[in-house]
């Protein structure tokens, strides 16, 4: 048996191209391999940093404003370091909002990363935005064995951070939390 051999012309090669890479035959290029490595963990805590930052700044402009007058700080800048927060409010926002948009329209790990910073930022404002009512009421829903071991960690902290008392901390975000 023998074996005939031709040499391949380049209407092969675009007929093969088109069978293998049916993409890269129609509009001359290929899609390229997504390089960018999906990082679900921290952009999500970024997100959520970021969001619960923004969150807190924008809800006590009373305290900051109270702090400042407080301070050393002579009262000729405080209006600077009040533009400043604002400005960085802002670029936040316009942060987030980009982040929306290639949870939209990205493809790949862009896509991805964004949606995890989105996340993160949502359970950001779901923490910050739940009433007082709320959390009260979840933590009437645990039973004997849950106080043991929640007892338990806060023996531990006390333990290990003698003059720690969490009964002097003070919540100072307008929301309660």
């Amino acid at each position: 048996m023998q074996r005939s051999f031709r040499k391949q012309t380049h209407a092969d090669f675009s007929a093969r191209i088109a069978r293998i890479d049916p993409y890269h035959a129609r509009h001359g290029r290929s899609r390229g391999l997504d390089r960018v490595a999906r990082r679900t963990i921290p952009n999500a805590v970024c997100g959520f940093g970021i969001a619960y930052v923004v969150l807190a700044i924008a809800g006590n402009r009373p305290h900051l404003e109270h702090s400042l007058a407080q301070g050393s700080l002579p009262v000729q800048h405080h209006a600077t370091v009040l533009l400043g927060l604002t400005v960085f409010l802002a670029v936040a926002c316009a942060g987030l909002l980009l982040h929306l948009s290639l949870a939209a329209f990205a493809r790949g790990g862009r896509r991805h990363n964004a949606r995890c910073l989105l996340t993160g930022a949502l359970a950001a404002f779901v923490l910050t935005q739940t009433p007082t009512d709320a959390w009260q009421f979840g933590q009437g829903l645990l039973d004997d064995a849950s106080h043991g071991v929640l007892t338990a960690m806060a023996d531990r902290v006390g333990d290990r951070l003698p003059r720690f008392d969490i009964g002097v901390v003070q919540r100072v975000s307008g929301a309660g939390l």
